[in-house]
């Protein structure tokens, strides 16, 4: 007969065994402007995980801790003093947005598994040119400020694998937005980022029930931090390269030296620099800005040849990913809504036979991408499921991503009881076998 506190135990794993579980997660904005968080409320486990709700929060950074990051990132040596200050002042900035995406949570906050936090870091390159990369919030400072146990360091366990550090975000993806219908998934889907550089996901469909990493293709070309650049360089320029600079202009007309330097840009699935550090189409914006100057090229037109070259591009990543258009198109990402929207419709004229999805059901926002992408990632680290692909990655297999550190006792128990009840994913009979 067991004893009373072990039925309490038994309740407290039963409880904590319940499909519905929160997670927050954390980017910061590449230019250390701001911290989104987003909680996360997601059912099931593992490869079954569906998002069922997001909650998003954006907070503005400080000067001081944005120009300290701003500078730390964009040298190539660090005093180790100074680096270890910044991380403590911004780690607890970073809770303070914490705290406040957490009281969303009320009285569900003891499913609250933990923070997951997507930091853009510091890239380093050693002479023999291997890349490096360095967290820009302690973790510790973090933890002990919310009470919450962190996940970070995404980028290092791939590094170590002999990786690149990056893409990590397409499981995620195809956690999120993939068709994972029950019993049969058909709708292959194209995701779209286009909060600083355009990032094409595709999404095969799935059931979740197999064993295997979906055959997900991704590409990244110039978006919207090049176009805000190349825009400045027109004849009819203003200082206000904001969002009216993106929008669609029926007026504007391809031109062609234009788009012939930007469709030259022809880099394999990803290119091996890292994700939002500098401009990896440095030389490509050299070459356009060099046309546009010496065309004399409106903005209205270099507008209608940037939009045209995206959509064509992605076109092209359909037929060559998917071997058939007519795929369902998740438009996604942060930018201006504007600017999104102007895309989707020069999309639409490249793809009269794409459909859109509506991803209203679980009140997703385009600004709080990163956050949530950031936050399943912190399910997949606590279902202990490997996010690295590694034909896209580089590195040697998949891993599971990111560090933990505890939080409050409570909390801490809490997280090592659910990943200690983790069981094996359901698969096919044909897999297991």
């Amino acid at each position: 007969m067991r004893k009373p506190e072990e039925f309490v135990q038994l309740i407290d794993r039963y409880r904590l065994g319940e499909a519905r579980r929160l997670v927050v997660g954390v980017s910061i904005s590449p230019d250390f402007s701001s911290v989104d968080c987003a909680l996360v409320l997601g059912e099931g486990r593992g490869k079954c995980l569906r998002i069922r709700w997001i909650e998003p929060h954006r907070a503005s950074l400080t000067e001081f801790v944005r120009d300290s990051c701003a500078r730390l990132a964009g040298i190539e040596t660090c005093d180790i003093a100074e680096l270890a200050q910044t991380r403590a002042d911004l780690a607890v900035q970073v809770a303070v947005a914490v705290r406040q995406a957490m009281a969303l949570s009320r009285s569900s906050e003891k499913k609250l598994l933990g923070v997951s936090v997507a930091d853009p870091g510091i890239w380093l390159r050693a002479v023999d040119g291997a890349i490096s990369w360095e967290p820009l919030v302690a973790a510790s400072v973090l933890a002990e400020q919310t009470g919450l146990s962190v996940i970070d360091e995404l980028p290092q366990r791939d590094l170590a694998c002999g990786g690149r550090g990056w893409p990590l975000e397409p499981l995620a993806w195809w956690l999120m937005f993939a068709d994972r219908a029950s019993p049969v998934a058909r709708d292959a889907r194209i995701a779209i980022d286009w909060s600083g550089n355009c990032r094409f996901a595709y999404l095969p469909p799935s059931d979740g029930l197999d064993d295997q990493i979906p055959a997900i293709r991704y590409q990244v070309l110039p978006g919207a931090r090049f176009h805000k650049v190349l825009l400045r360089s027109c004849r009819d320029s203003t200082t206000d390269d904001g969002p009216a600079g993106l929008t669609s202009r029926e007026t504007g007309k391809i031109a062609s030296r234009l788009l012939d330097a930007l469709m030259c840009e022809n880099r394999p699935d990803v290119a091996p620099v890292s994700p939002d550090c500098g401009n990896p189409f440095q030389e490509t914006l050299d070459r356009c800005t060099t046309i546009v100057r010496a065309d004399r090229l409106a903005s209205a037109d270099v507008v209608k040849t940037l939009w045209h070259g995206v959509a064509v591009r992605l076109a092209s990543f359909i037929g060559v990913a998917a071997g058939r258009a007519g795929q369902r198109v998740e438009l996604v990402g942060g930018g201006p809504l504007d600017s999104l929207v102007a895309l989707r419709a020069e999309i639409e004229r490249h793809l009269p036979d794409a459909r859109w999805s509506d991803l209203a059901t679980i009140n997703y926002h385009s600004a709080s991408l990163q956050a949530t992408t950031a936050a399943v990632l912190g399910f997949m680290h606590v279902d202990q499921m490997p996010a690295t692909i590694p034909w896209l990655t580089g590195a040697r297999s998949p891993r599971i991503l990111g560090r933990l550190t505890p939080g409050s006792p409570a909390s801490f128990r809490r997280l090592v009881m659910e990943m200690g009840d983790s069981r094996p994913p359901v698969m096919k009979l044909r897999d297991a076998v």
